[in-house]
């Protein structure tokens, strides 16, 4: 009987095991990729999306002001007065009531002229249209013809009917309303308390001097557009020279918190902020498609065209451009455009 080698079919074996694999690895290198895809070098990016966010420009100003002389607030009537919600340092405000005569509440308005007759329907003049403008300021809607209608009674028995007041009114009785010479008026010293008895003319109330005049220093750089000034929350209108001139503006500025602190440490200044009245959109772009930058303007490239852009500011390493008026923002620009290009 013949005996196989074990210890030869064994090398045998080795052998052809060592062959295949040598086998596979030779054609696993020939037929793999020299490196693996992700290792490759990706594609040179060569443009960026444009991204787009409102922008009002606002900037720290310094606002210089001037002050008119003080005002004495005068009762309108007479009798005892009842309430009188004065407060050296308060405010006291058109369309509201501080004070009440013999229990009836008097209104507080802001009238161009002081009313200085009683009125009936049917009456006219300036001081007719001075109630129904500040009435329309306050939100009534009447028309401003200085004609006492039924639609100016109207209005002011709804106001006298918020102030607790359901008198039924056929013309106004100048001890009813108490005049103020701005919207909202700073009370510097009370000189009537609850209980006092007043006769027409006595004074209730010094008023802080009112301001006659207020300017903000603006940059020279600024985005063209309406601007406001921010004061205490409110937006207040500003010139193109930055003067503030309405009348409203100038009132409420003389009772900002503001104003009053500048005041009470001897200053005729204060810094606040002022903004674009209504926020422009603007574009954002990596600062490498920005070239040609001269100033505050340089150049984007957009489908191969330089288009020229102002720049407004920078933000979170992107700069912020405007585009000319009317135009439509880019969907994308080319994130490195050459270093010749130029505006045209």
């Amino acid at each position: 009987m013949t005996r196989v080698s074990w210890r030869v079919l064994g090398g045998t074996a080795v052998a052809t095991a060592a062959a295949v694999a040598a086998g596979a690895a030779i054609a696993a290198l020939v037929l793999s990729p020299a490196s693996p895809q992700a290792l490759e070098t990706p594609s040179a990016i060569s443009s960026a999306p444009v991204g787009s966010q409102p922008f009002d420009d606002a900037r720290s100003v310094t606002v210089e002001f001037a002050l008119g002389g003080a005002t004495t607030l005068a009762s309108p009537g007479d009798g005892r007065v009842t309430s009188f919600t004065c407060a050296a340092g308060g405010t006291i405000t058109s369309g509201d009531s501080a004070l009440s005569i013999d229990g009836a509440p008097i209104l507080t308005l802001a009238t161009r002229i002081p009313l200085w007759r009683d009125l009936v329907e049917e009456d006219t003049g300036d001081d007719v249209r001075a109630v129904q403008q500040e009435l329309s300021r306050l939100g009534e809607p009447i028309t401003v013809d200085g004609v006492l209608g039924r639609e100016t009674l109207d209005a002011l028995e709804r106001r006298f009917r918020d102030l607790g007041d359901r008198a039924e009114l056929d013309g106004v009785a100048a001890s009813r309303i108490l005049w103020i010479p701005a919207a909202s008026v700073a009370v510097d010293e009370c000189d009537a308390g609850t209980g006092a008895t007043v006769t027409a003319g006595d004074p209730l109330a010094v008023l802080a001097a009112g301001l006659t005049s207020a300017s903000a220093e603006l940059p020279e750089d600024l985005v063209p557009g309406q601007r406001v000034l921010v004061v205490d929350g409110e937006r207040l209108p500003l010139g193109t020279d930055g003067a503030v001139t309405d009348t409203a503006a100038l009132s409420a500025l003389t009772s900002s918190s503001l104003v009053r602190e500048a005041i009470a440490g001897e200053a005729t200044s204060f810094t606040t902020t002022a903004e674009l009245t209504d926020p422009i959109e603007i574009a954002v772009v990596p600062p490498s498609a920005v070239v040609a930058i001269s100033g505050a303007t340089g150049c984007v490239v957009v489908d191969g065209s330089a288009r020229p852009v102002d720049i407004v500011g920078s933000q979170l390493g992107q700069t912020l451009v405007r585009f000319g008026d009317g135009e439509n923002l880019p969907e994308s620009v080319t994130l490195h455009p050459s270093e010749s290009t130029t505006c045209g």
